[in-house]
């Protein structure tokens, strides 16, 4: 019989594919299969979001890694003992990340405790630039100057893992620096590399984030190396004038050119919201950093700020493209609010609107918990409220494109003055009349087995007529005036007799 051909698992390709982005290929790669990699298939085998996972912990895992390439290093005996397969048992029995986060601080305490009577010499650490308040950043050159500053700052750059960077070629693309007090105390541990000019790595004690303290006073050597890549990951950020700030003290009145992106949640903890700042084309921002709305920012392009909660928004807030608030709670805009291009409320709840808005361009409110929009609405574009909680259109509504409210079971009239310039989309809603004084450019669309139920006011008109919608046969165009003389006939037919 012949043998079937063993089912491909995505999810474990996808997850070797990431890892292999961090580790590259070899022996250090399959470590990171096993222990890694295990506990990540294991939690989307649970139900849960394996790259959301290993996003949330980057930094833990990059910890692990330290600690599996100083093992491999030193050929620890725990790599010997190993399965039927010759996987570490170690490795296969981890089930979190926790546990490997465990695993490694365990090394790392037993390796300092052997590193931290390490003596240095002259020259295997070199002045690389005086800082304020008495610090100064010096280069780590030396094995011992590695082991030294492992054993002080208790994470993996000594015990080995790092030596290959202090050969001749590998010394000139990186460079590991240390961050001292005036008693040449280490504070915060730097990985640079020369060649891709990137930040790779910027580590405290037991590689936590430095304090804000330490950032701060770094700002000026991370600018000195004139770095494309990681510095943002990191938190430092570059105004217009080219100054390099962490985030945890951008003056006020600070000005950014092109996009400002502070959505990644690396040092968000710190993060104090200056006042008058601004960027010239787009700013993106996650919860932390989330406050800038709440001061007089002015940004020229459009504002991001998906899943963000409890923020009241600034009335001196000025955005020259789109909002996005998707999926956000807890938020209150200002009275006024005028949006130059489209305005995102996808998936928000507890959310208090202004009393009087205008939106440019498309406004999208589908899955929210908003319950009724303002008085004079004006849309420019169209207005989707799909299957959203929306009860109430405010009176004056006007929408310059399409409205769609498929799915809006909670709200069965409309206002009486509605103008839409396009189409009206009514499957699948509470709606069964077409008011007075509506207006509508496009055509009315709703569901064939449900037309019985309309009625039509006097004077209600739709240009494009009725789309009367079948599942079966794809539906069918009705003119307006046809639409309703057909329900007033039979309206009347349905009569009691006097």
């Amino acid at each position: 019989m012949a043998k079937t051909k063993p089912e491909r698992d995505e999810v474990r390709e996808a997850i070797a594919e990431r890892i292999e982005e961090l580790v590259g290929d070899g022996e250090l790669l399959r470590l990171a299969l096993i222990g890694i990699g295990g506990v990540l298939h294991r939690h989307h085998k649970a139900g849960g979001d394996w790259s959301d996972l290993l996003t949330r912990n980057t930094g833990s895992v990059m910890h692990v890694l330290d600690w599996l390439t100083a093992s491999l290093v030193n050929a620890e005996s725990w790599l010997a003992r190993t399965d039927s397969a010759g996987r570490p048992l170690k490795l296969t029995k981890m089930h979190s990340i926790e546990q490997l986060v465990h695993e490694a601080d365990k090394a790392m305490l037993k390796a300092s405790q052997k590193l931290s009577k390490a003596e240095l010499a002259d020259g295997e650490e070199a002045l690389e630039m005086e800082l304020d308040e008495g610090y100064r950043v010096v280069r780590l050159l030396s094995v011992t100057s590695l082991d030294r500053e492992s054993a002080r700052m208790q994470h993996c750059v000594g015990n080995g893992g790092y030596d290959g960077h202090l050969d001749a070629e590998s010394g000139r693309r990186h460079g590991l620096f240390s961050l001292r007090d005036n008693a040449n105390n280490p504070h915060a541990t730097i990985e640079v590399d020369f060649v891709s000019k990137s930040l790779l790595q910027l580590k405290g004690k037991q590689n936590v984030i430095p304090i804000r303290r330490y950032m701060f006073l770094l700002s000026p050597f991370i600018q000195s190396l004139n770095l494309v890549r990681g510095t943002d990951e990191l938190g430092f950020v570059a105004d217009a004038a080219g100054k390099i700030h962490h985030v945890s003290a951008i003056p006020d009145d600070t000005a950014f050119a092109g996009d400002l992106s502070l959505a990644n949640p690396t040092s968000d903890v710190w993060f104090v919201a200056p006042r008058g700042v601004s960027v010239e084309k787009d700013l993106i921002v996650s919860q932390s950093y989330s406050p800038l709305l709440a001061e007089s920012t002015k940004v020229g392009g459009s504002v991001v700020a998906r899943n963000v909660t409890g923020i009241t928004i600034s009335d001196s807030l000025t955005v020259g493209g789109d909002w996005s608030f998707d999926g956000s709670i807890d938020l209150v805009f200002p009275d006024t609010v005028h949006v130059k291009g489209d305005f995102s409320l996808k998936d928000v709840s507890d959310i208090r609107m202004p009393r009087k808005l205008v939106v440019d361009g498309n406004m999208d409110i589908s899955m929210s918990d908003i319950p009724e929009l303002p008085d004079f609405l004006s849309v420019g574009g169209s207005l989707t409220a799909v299957k959203s909680s929306l009860r109430r259109l405010g009176h004056g509504t006007r929408i310059g494109g399409s409205l769609f409210l498929g799915e809006t079971t909670q709200m069965d009239t409309l206002p009486s003055d509605l103008f839409v310039g396009e189409n009206l989309m009514l499957r699948k809603s509470a709606a069964r009349h077409l008011p007075d004084g509506l207006v509508v450019g496009g055509m009315v669309s709703i569901d064939g087995e449900v037309a019985k139920e309309f009625t039509v006011s006097g004077d209600a008109t739709a240009e494009g007529g009725v789309y009367l919608r079948d599942v079966a046969t794809g539906g069918v165009v009705v003119p307006f005036g046809e639409f309703r003389a057909a329900r007033a006939v039979s309206a009347l037919q349905s009569s009691p007799t006097p």
